[in-house]
C-alpha cells in the first residue's frame, strides 16, 4: 500500500518565489541561468528540498560498469558537498516520497528513512589557530616536514588574488584538465560561472615564467544556513528553518584547477591546499569545508572525516526493494588509514 503523503508544501521553479530566505538564495537564482537543470524547489515554513535533473553513470564507484541515466537528484547543482535540504527529517522525507520516478539524494546526513549507501566523505579543516605558525607548530614533525617540503617547492610560485572577470581560457583549462581527470563526474561549470558566481579567486602563477598553474575559488559563509521570512519556530529541530542568531564562519573550497605536469616540481596541489588552510586561518573562520577529493593528503593536513551519505528512492515499491538489494554495490568504499597528525598535548 502507497504511504499517505502527510505534508502539505509549496512547489516553485524559481528560487525568488520562495516564501523564505536561503543561505545559497543568490547563488541557487545565479544557477538557474548558469546551470540550467530543471530546478525545482519545495518546502513549508520548516523544510527545504531542492531538485534538480543531471545524466549521471549510476554505477559510478563500480569499476568498469557504466549505465548513464538522467534522474532525479536532491542536492546542490554545482558538485557541492552540501544537502540539498533542510528542516525536520519526516516532513523532507515526505517531500522526497512524492517526486515520481527514481530520486537520488546526494551528499545527505545520516537522517532520512530510506534505503542508503556510503558516497564520497567530505574533509573539513577545524580551525583553532592564531596563526599559521600556530598550525605548523601543532603538527607531529613527520607531518610537518611534509608541509615545509611543499612550502619550500612553492616558494616557485606567487599566489595572488584574481578578480573574477579576469578568470581567462588559461584559468578554465586548468579547471577542465581536473574535471576530465576525474572519476566522479557530475556538473561541468561553464566560464561564466566562475566570472559571475560569488566567491574569491585566487591564482597560482610561475615566477619564473609568469605561467598560470592553478586556481582555487572560496566562499565565506555564515550558519545557520537558512533563515525565515515567514513565522519562526521556538525549538527547532536540526537544520529546520527559524528565527536564530548568526552562528560560525565557513569557508568552502568550491572548485579549483592545476596543471598536474607541475605537482613534482612545484608540489602544486599540497599548495592549494595549504593556501586554503592559510586563507581560512588569516579570516579567522571556524571552519574551512576543504571538498570531497584526496582524503588522504586533506586528512594529512589535519582535516577530519564527515561520512556522507547516497539515498535512493523510487515511487515503484517493486523497484524500490530491487534498489536497496543493489545499493550496496553502489556504495563507496570508505578511505581505511588512519593518520595522526597532532602533537600530544
Amino acid at each position: 500500500m502507497a504511504k499517505m503523503i502527510q505534508t502539505t508544501f509549496q512547489t516553485h521553479t524559481k528560487i525568488d518565489d520562495f516564501p523564505f530566505e536561503h543561505v545559497y538564495k543568490k547563488e541557487l537564482g545565479l544557477l538557474e541561468d548558469l546551470n540550467p537543470c530543471q530546478q525545482t524547489y519545495y518546502g513549508t515554513k520548516d523544510a527545504f528540498v531542492l531538485r534538480y535533473r543531471q545524466k549521471l553513470n549510476l554505477f559510478n564507484f563500480i569499476n568498469g560498469l557504466s549505465l548513464r541515466k538522467e534522474v532525479s537528484i536532491v542536492g546542490m547543482p554545482l558538485s557541492m558537498a552540501m544537502a540539498g535540504y533542510e528542516g525536520p527529517p519526516v516532513q523532507v522525507a515526505d517531500i522526497i516520497e512524492s517526486l515520481p520516478g527514481l530520486t537520488l539524494v546526494l551528499n545527505a546526513r545520516d537522517d532520512l528513512p530510506f534505503s542508503k549507501a556510503h558516497t564520497l566523505s567530505c574533509y573539513d579543516f577545524v580551525n583553532r589557530f592564531t596563526s599559521f605558525d600556530d598550525y605548523l607548530n601543532a603538527l607531529r614533525s613527520p607531518y610537518r616536514y611534509r608541509i615545509k617540503k611543499a612550502i619550500k617547492k612553492g616558494s616557485q610560485v606567487l599566489v595572488r588574488p584574481l578578480r573574477a572577470e579576469a578568470f581567462s581560457d588559461a584559468h578554465y583549462t586548468l579547471y577542465k584538465t581536473v574535471y576530465d581527470r576525474s572519476e566522479d563526474k557530475l556538473e561541468c561549470l561553464s566560464k561564466a560561472f566562475f566570472q559571475t558566481f560569488p566567491g574569491d579567486l585566487y591564482e597560482f602563477v610561475d615566477k619564473e615564467s609568469g605561467k598560470v598553474l592553478a586556481f582555487v575559488q572560496v566562499q565565506e559563509i555564515e550558519k545557520p544556513t537558512v533563515q525565515p521570512k515567514m513565522e519562526s519556530i521556538s525549538t527547532p529541530a536540526h537544520g529546520a528553518i527559524a528565527d536564530q542568531k548568526k552562528g560560525s564562519k565557513d569557508l568552502i573550497f568550491l572548485f579549483g584547477g592545476f596543471d598536474p605536469d607541475y605537482q613534482r616540481s612545484h608540489d602544486i596541489y599540497w599548495n592549494m591546499l595549504l593556501t586554503l588552510v592559510k586563507i581560512g586561518i588569516d579570516r579567522g573562520v571556524d571552519r574551512i569545508q576543504m571538498g570531497q577529493t584526496a582524503g588522504d593528503t586533506k586528512l594529512k593536513l589535519g582535516c577530519e572525516e564527515v561520512p556522507k551519505y547516497l539515498y535512493v528512492h523510487h515511487g515503484n515499491p517493486l523497484i524500490q526493494g530491487l534498489v536497496a538489494r543493489l545499493l550496496p554495490l553502489l556504495s563507496y568504499k570508505p578511505f581505511s588509514q588512519d593518520f595522526h597528525p597532532w602533537r600530544q598535548p
